[in-house]
């Protein structure tokens, strides 16, 4: 039996509806409000606080105020006091440099180096590039630059000299060979991966050094030259690779791992969390085991962290860096310059967030001397020894590894500034994720 509702109680009800609806919105509008009027106040106390130090100084100090450069000053003071210990100022010449990066090229010589044993030693030295040209070696002990003898003890001022200047006087010792190169600074492609094969002719060695934007395209050629060296197992090496674009990971991963999700990106407590996923349709590379170290950070350790979780593959080496908040560059397009900021947390569908603690690797070996893993031979690294042992104990799949997690469909990093493509564009509030690499590029 059907029962009418009298048009009074209709009213009640609906005046009942609108006056929770305007309650709702106005608790919204109070909260945003006062929001906004913490920062106002919080604001104001700041530049208070730096126009009473400026008042002081500019009515007190007897010499020349540089005006950019306290600029400069003020905007890196408050970049490392916000509590971000990611967080940096570049003016626009050092942003220059870290866009050429993140894009994969850079200007300079084209050498690593590292302190070892009271020298300074060349680690790498880049295809084409002038070190590459002018004849000097991986290996090379640099005993002068522009006639002045060079320690391990000056690394410092090497690496100032070879940041800095356009022209050098380069002496190496070679053995019982001694040269000196004179070199001059050019625009370099990086290098992210080296890639041959290793002695039981079965085995392909990736090394991934960085993840500037072309680190995909570089890994995806490098598998494919050694799949048609007879490639069927492969280590990929993470050592010493300190992160870059979130974008170029995510490429890898996606070309490595089947579909499915393997990690998700937590933005903010008020935001729905950024899931990264692969849509590859199967598992291109099977058998690989993953070498990190000490120096694995950032978007590298996303990487060995999901190709284990999502992947199944195992590490081998010696806990990572624990560096799983992301970071994004904003520019300023008053001055070209760019601040560095966490805008995220990378957590393993799993795992969760390695933030602080690193990956532990699931065999765990230390590499014995002061020699870099770089200038070992494949004998002499214990780290590729235990890998290659774990390979040669894991039976070839008969069926392509499925990734756990849940798939999704469209562009994998959906998000307010974490799509971290690492283009730098130019304009107020443009972003890219990337990390300071902390190898010598020089």
């Amino acid at each position: 039996m059907n029962k009418k509702i009298s048009l009074g109680v209709t009213l009640t009800l609906i005046l009942v509806a609108m006056a929770v609806t305007v309650s709702a919105t106005v608790m919204v509008s109070m909260r945003y409000f006062s929001g906004i009027v913490n920062d106002v106040t919080e604001q104001q106390a700041l530049y208070g606080v730096l126009s009473d130090v400026d008042k002081v100084v500019r009515e007190n100090y007897s010499g020349t105020i540089k005006e950019e450069e306290l600029q400069d000053a003020l905007a890196k003071a408050y970049a490392a006091g916000y509590g971000d210990p990611y967080a940096a100022y570049y003016t626009a010449e050092e942003y220059k440099v870290v866009a050429q990066l993140l894009q994969g090229s850079y200007t300079g010589f084209g050498l690593e180096v590292i302190a070892r044993d009271g020298v300074v030693i060349v680690t790498e030295v880049y295809a084409n590039s002038a070190a590459a040209v002018a004849g000097i070696q991986k290996q090379d002990v640099i005993t002068a630059i522009d006639e002045k003898p060079v320690t391990a003890a000056n690394i410092a001022d090497v690496n100032a000299k070879l940041r800095t200047a356009s022209k050098l006087l380069v002496s190496i010792s070679r053995g019982e060979i001694a040269h000196s190169y004179s070199i001059a600074q050019s625009t370099i492609v990086v290098e992210n991966v080296v890639n041959s094969m290793l002695k039981d002719g079965v085995t392909g060695y990736i090394r991934l050094r960085s993840l500037s934007e072309n680190a995909f395209d570089q890994v995806r050629s490098a598998v494919s030259a050694l799949k048609e060296e007879g490639a069927t197992r492969f280590l990929l090496d993470l050592r010493d690779n300190t992160g870059g674009s979130i974008e170029a990971a995510q490429s890898i991963l996606g070309y490595l791992l089947p579909r499915g999700t393997y990690a998700r990106l937590n933005v903010g407590e008020d935001q729905e969390p950024v899931i990264l996923s692969s849509h590859a349709a199967s598992q291109m590379i099977e058998n690989v085991v993953v070498l990190v170290n000490e120096n694995t950070a950032a978007e590298a350790e996303l990487i060995a962290g999901a190709l284990r979780e999502a992947g199944g593959m195992k590490l081998v080496g010696v806990t990572t860096n624990g560096h799983a908040d992301l970071q994004s560059y904003f520019t300023l397009a008053s001055s070209g310059a760019a601040v560095r900021v966490t805008v995220g947390t990378l957590e393993l569908i799993k795992g969760g967030s390695w933030e602080g603690k690193g990956l532990a690797p699931d065999t765990v070996v230390t590499l014995t001397g002061d020699r870099h893993f770089s200038l070992r031979s494949e004998g002499d690294d214990d780290q590729i020894q235990a890998a290659l042992a774990l390979l040669g104990s894991t039976p070839t799949p008969e069926t392509t590894t499925t990734a756990t997690g849940t798939d999704t469909t469209g562009t994998d990093t959906t998000g307010t500034g974490t799509t971290g493509t690492g283009t730098q564009t130019t304009g107020t509030g443009s972003t890219t994720a990337a990390t300071t690499t902390t190898t010598t590029r020089k």
